[in-house]
């Protein structure tokens, strides 16, 4: 079922994917906040999937089931997700390994304890919610996995689109998702950061955080977007 989906543009994925990854991980060390890299990457992801959706009766005319087709989708955004998620969230704890301050501009990264950077004398200060853990770094996976996922789910919605109405509504739907996503990281006050006082899991869910927004609203986004798209697959004539 992978293979179905990804094989009639297997090359663009793959370019595509090599390019946001290198994006993902290197452009935050070269300008702009991480948050901004990370909402590119959801609008670069959206689009690919919105373009990949296109080619459904393409791939329908060679007799390959819609099922076959949809169950690929989910498949290939699921296995895109955790690798960007991966990527993400590596480049992520190395900056804020490199400077505690770095999470001042990730919504993405999640927090846990205080951190004890080095002053000009090298003498080691307290730094609240700056520090690292295992359990911040896999949470902060998971927000990256959900939040890609979300946006593979969108565009597929406006692939979909794409096949049912006209362009034009398509580049209307393609640029408010755009313009959101850039407006969201660009706007987004940094100090507003989920973060894990005392180790503790179930009292970070207490902070206001915007990476609390994405874990929790990126599952239902993702599984909505799939179940539109889902839904309007099956009323599209090959």
């Amino acid at each position: 079922m992978f293979i179905s989906f990804i094989r009639p543009a297997r090359r663009e994925l793959l370019i595509s994917f090599i390019i946001l990854a290198v994006l993902l991980f290197g452009g935050r060390f070269l300008a702009f906040a991480g948050s901004t890299w990370n909402a590119l990457t959801c609008a670069g992801t959206a689009i690919i999937f919105a373009v990949l959706a296109t080619r459904l009766r393409a791939v329908r005319s060679l007799d390959v089931p819609l099922r076959t087709w949809f169950s690929g989708l989910l498949a290939s955004a699921a296995i895109w997700s955790m690798l960007l998620g991966v990527i993400g969230t590596a480049t992520a704890t190395l900056n804020q390994h490199l400077s505690p301050w770095y999470a001042l501009y990730d919504d993405f990264l999640i927090t846990s304890g205080p951190a004890y950077p080095l002053d000009t004398n090298g003498i080691p200060y307290f730094m609240a919610d700056a520090g690292q853990s295992v359990s911040s770094v896999l949470l902060t996976l998971l927000v990256y996995f959900f939040a890609f996922l979300a946006a593979a789910g969108v565009g597929a919605l406006i692939g979909m689109i794409r096949i049912r109405s006209n362009a034009v509504l398509t580049v209307l739907a393609v640029g408010v998702l755009v313009i959101g996503l850039l407006a969201f990281a660009i706007l987004l006050p940094g100090n507003a950061r989920l973060t894990i006082p005392d180790q503790s899991y179930v009292t970070a869910f207490s902070n206001q955080g915007y990476a609390e927004l994405f874990l929790i609203a990126g599952i239902p986004v993702a599984l909505i977007g799939f179940l539109l798209a889902w839904w309007a697959a099956r009323r599209i004539e090959v």
